[in-house]
């Protein structure tokens, strides 16, 4: 399948994900790592309503998350990192209540952790870290993924105190939140 397109009045060629992936209504895996694609994540993703793994990490991707990949409502595996992405996580992404993974590292996301990814209860692993430059503090909420087993929010720009609630994350076997601006003691 060859996914190049050349635009009229540019001589270079464009790897971009195509719109129409999002009339693949059946698809249940799209794994499109490490490609080189350009450009946006297409919103008609969103209507994949069967998608249960979807990785675009390690290509050139720009501009926001869309909110749309909040409808992923089969989604259990999601890994964005590492694409160039800016702007906040969609506070929809609380609605995945069957995503178990979600890799946002190595971006340059901003605004505030959204508290509603504390709805996510079948998620094992959130990564968050590297590059991404978010604001204010760690959400409470995160406490409530009771099935949390790695929290990665290592070199996030976040600042305040950790939350004692992250005490509650009895799954918790990795925690990484070094080179952050925390202040107070950690928590017992």
């Amino acid at each position: 399948l060859d996914l190049a397109y050349t635009f009229p009045n540019d001589p270079s060629v464009y790897r971009v994900i195509p719109q129409e992936f999002g009339n693949l209504t059946n698809l249940e895996s799209l794994e499109l790592m490490g490609s080189n694609f350009l450009g946006s994540i297409p919103s008609s993703l969103g209507g994949l309503s069967h998608l249960s793994m979807l990785d675009l990490s390690g290509n050139n991707l720009t501009g926001i998350v869309p909110p749309s990949l909040a409808n992923l409502t089969s989604i259990q595996y999601m890994d964005l990192c590492c694409t160039n992405l800016s702007g906040p996580i969609p506070p929809e992404f609380g609605n995945l209540k069957q995503l178990n993974t979600l890799f946002l590292y190595r971006n340059g996301l901003s605004g505030h952790i959204p508290p509603e990814l504390g709805n996510l209860h079948s998620l094992k692993a959130l990564f968050l870290g590297y590059y991404n430059v978010f604001d204010g503090s760690i959400p409470m909420e995160l406490g409530s993924i009771y099935n949390l087993e790695v929290l990665d929010l290592s070199e996030s720009g976040l600042t305040g105190m950790i939350p004692p609630s992250l005490g509650y994350l009895s799954k918790l076997n990795t925690l990484f939140l070094q080179n952050n601006s925390f202040t107070g003691s950690i928590p017992p």
